[in-house]
């Protein structure tokens, strides 16, 4: 199912009306733990939004993984859906998260709740991986840093599809590259994303 801003719009107002913390319940997401869709001053889940925007599956579940990927999800549709952290939205307010907020003990919960969730996912070719590791040597496609050592002593790269398999993306070499974590996280939710696409795409033609 494709998405319109028409979806989105509808889901928010159903946000509006039942709150956030019924709107999550109702359609099975947790809340958000770090990003979150402004929409004319207001703070929305993003994942939540996207999701419930989708019919839902045959089972009734909302496969989020597949369905959310990343802010051009939102700003495809318009550029006034901006996504964004709890920390950057307040700041953009002028305002500042409470100390006493993060030192209140009765902050969190001391035995979470295990819930399993089902969640979809597209296949991807092992090979394919291996062959843009090998490829990248053991450093950041893009800006060409040396990432950190895992545990094993291993150098840390994660590999990322260009144009995004739930849009219609590639599974083979020419639209994957390897990143470090850095770039991998600003590829997926950084404001220049689109540019980045663009020149990841660049670099691998330069190499391939």
């Amino acid at each position: 199912m494709t998405v319109t801003k028409k979806d989105i719009l509808k889901k928010l107002s159903e946000c509006n009306t039942l709150g956030i913390s019924q709107f999550l319940e109702k359609y099975g997401f947790q809340p958000p733990r770090g990003v979150f869709l402004i929409y004319q001053g207001q703070e929305y889940p993003a994942r939540a939004i996207w999701g419930a925007a989708h019919t839902p599956p045959l089972d009734g579940t909302y496969d989020n993984a597949r369905m959310y990927h990343g802010p051009g999800a939102f700003q495809n549709l318009d550029p006034a859906f901006y996504l964004t952290t709890k920390a950057e939205y307040l700041a953009l307010k002028g305002e500042s998260p409470a100390i006493q907020d993060l030192d209140d003990e009765g902050f969190g919960n001391e035995e979470p709740e295990y819930r399993r969730r089902m969640a979809g996912a597209y296949i991807r070719n092992p090979e394919v991986r291996t062959q843009v590791l090998r490829r990248a040597n053991g450093k950041c496609e893009y800006g060409g840093c040396t990432p950190f050592k895992n545990l094993n002593g291993q150098i840390y790269l994660e590999t990322h599809h260009v144009i995004s398999l739930s849009e219609q993306g590639i599974d083979r070499l020419t639209n994957v590259i390897a990143l470090c974590a850095n770039h991998h996280r600003e590829a997926h939710f950084g404001q220049d994303w689109q540019i980045l696409q663009d020149k990841f795409l660049t670099i691998i033609a330069s190499v391939d």
